[in-house]
């Protein structure tokens, strides 16, 4: 999600500046249906913005979890309803409706962004997807020129790499094109990093990743499986 307007990145972004808000959208996503759809067996759900393997990682971590009759009732509670029968939630005659950038190069991410468009469409929110060639989806987000992305990240196995994705010193230049800025996650990843104690380090990962799950700055959908082969020979 950008969390600034494309408009003007000194303001928040009109839907996604709401924490609320995209915690329901998160909610109303079933994300096995999304990642099983493209990849069957072959990707996991992510349990947050690094992968299960990394130093400090923790799996126990508890995201949005899915559930559709939740993520409406949530929108409703923000204002967001259909007053017009046409299916989409509006709010003061403003229907909510954004768009995600997708690279046309990614057969599995454009399948992917129409199971999640569907998805959103049941919940009546609009999602429009909009393919890109992969040198435009690049530079946008850099740009800020965007709502939704759905992007990638391949971290260094250092969890030292988390600061170049989602700390506030990785917005505006860096990684973290949707401008998150948290300093409790800022500071308990700067905590983490430089302790020595392993058991201390692991507390301070595990509340930082729980913080960045609550505040959903980005619906993480899935690892890839990594996959080797050899010949017989």
């Amino acid at each position: 999600f950008n969390l600034r307007d494309p408009a003007n990145t000194a303001r928040p972004h009109p839907l996604f500046g709401n924490r609320a808000l995209r915690r329901a959208i998160a909610i109303g996503v079933d994300r096995q249906q999304v990642v099983q759809t493209a990849y069957d067996t072959m990707a996991v759900l992510a349990v947050g913005p690094v992968a299960r393997r990394m130093a400090g990682a923790d799996t126990t971590l508890v995201g949005p979890q899915h559930d559709s009759v939740r993520a409406a009732a949530m929108l409703d509670s923000l204002g967001w309803r259909d007053t017009n029968g046409d299916g989409i939630r509006d709010r003061n005659g403003q229907p909510l409706a954004f768009g995600l950038i997708v690279p046309s190069s990614s057969a599995f991410r454009v399948r992917m962004a129409i199971v999640l468009q569907e998805q959103l469409r049941g919940l009546g929110v609009t999602m429009n997807v909009e393919q890109v060639d992969f040198a435009l989806w690049a530079q946008r987000p850099q740009r800020g020129q965007f709502d939704g992305v759905f992007g990638f990240f391949q971290m260094d196995p250092s969890p030292n790499s988390i600061r170049q994705t989602f700390t506030s010193a990785g917005a505006g230049g860096g990684l973290n094109y949707g401008a998150y800025r948290s300093p409790t996650f800022d500071a308990l990843i700067d905590s983490g990093l430089t302790t020595m104690d392993p058991a201390r380090q692991r507390g301070y990962f595990r509340r930082a990743y729980q913080t960045i799950l609550d505040d959903t700055p980005a619906l993480f959908l899935y690892e890839g499986a990594g996959i080797g082969g050899a010949h017989s020979r």
